[in-house]
């Protein structure tokens, strides 16, 4: 078992020597919902690695649909393209995330769905999928007939002696105090070991990447954005502001052909 936090920007700015002292891991916000980038986590996953510290990422989401899930997945992973996670990546949804999918729907909310959409990206681009949910999220949203028995589960489950069913990580308190943090912390406890005996690292992304562009390229749900993604990749659309404005001008979203472009060429 090895001892682990997770963290975001609410964490503040983190004293990430001083906790190396005492974790064997961290999970880190990536961002949330539509390319909504944690204002720490560039900073967090950097001193990570400088530090030698085995790190995860997380998505929390606020997905509406199935595509929407599959865009969250595509702004994540190409933010993530320059670092080097050794444990997984995961898709947060919790009751907040539910709360906000009814509320602004225009189809049936199928929470698991969402998952799978999104989880099967990040398989695809050649990262460890995990689930991270609480136990009554799992039980309303994440049984049969969605089960997601398939990917490792990160389990929230505070305030009690051990976890109520097998998980990979076990997210224990959300009220922990760490040296090097001033905020109250997370703290998870893994049960698996990533660093060593995983079977599907988070590795060989040379051969991962034709296969995640294939799959991209003809996933219809991107139409709108397949050929401009190609068209960006090839330098037709310019640089810096004047693509931008450009991709702006014709009703693109720039941040998301940004993000597509560097999920497909990560």
């Amino acid at each position: 078992m090895t001892t682990g936090i997770d963290v975001s920007e609410h964490n503040g700015v983190i004293k990430w020597e001083e906790v190396k002292k005492h974790i064997g891991f961290a999970m880190i916000r990536v961002g949330y919902g539509k390319n909504h980038m944690d204002k720490q986590f560039t900073r967090n996953a950097s001193e990570c690695e400088r530090l030698g510290i085995p790190y995860g990422f997380y998505w929390f989401s606020y997905a509406c649909s199935e595509n929407d899930a599959r865009l969250e997945a595509a702004y994540l992973i190409g933010a993530i393209s320059g670092f080097k996670p050794k444990y997984p990546v995961a898709f947060d949804f919790e009751e907040d995330s539910y709360n906000y999918a009814f509320a602004n729907a225009k189809e049936e909310v199928v929470p698991a769905k969402f998952a799978k959409t999104f989880l099967e990206q990040i398989k695809l681009a050649g990262y460890k999928p995990m689930l991270y949910t609480n136990y009554t999220c799992l039980n309303k949203w994440f049984d049969a007939p969605y089960y997601l028995g398939d990917y490792d589960l990160w389990f929230a489950s505070w305030g009690i002696n051990q976890p109520q069913m097998a998980c990979q990580i076990w997210q224990k308190s959300a009220n922990g105090r760490i040296d090097g943090i001033n905020t109250v912390v997370d703290l998870n406890i893994c049960f698996k070991d990533y660093l060593t005996n995983n079977t599907e690292k988070n590795e060989n992304k040379e051969e991962k990447k034709d296969a995640f562009k294939e799959e991209w390229l003809k996933d219809k749900h991107m139409e709108k954005y397949r050929k401009v993604v190609t068209q960006v990749i090839a330098g037709a659309w310019g640089n810096g502001n004047k693509r931008i404005n450009a991709l702006s001008n014709v009703g693109y979203d720039p941040e998301l052909v940004q993000a597509l472009v560097n999920a497909v060429l990560r």
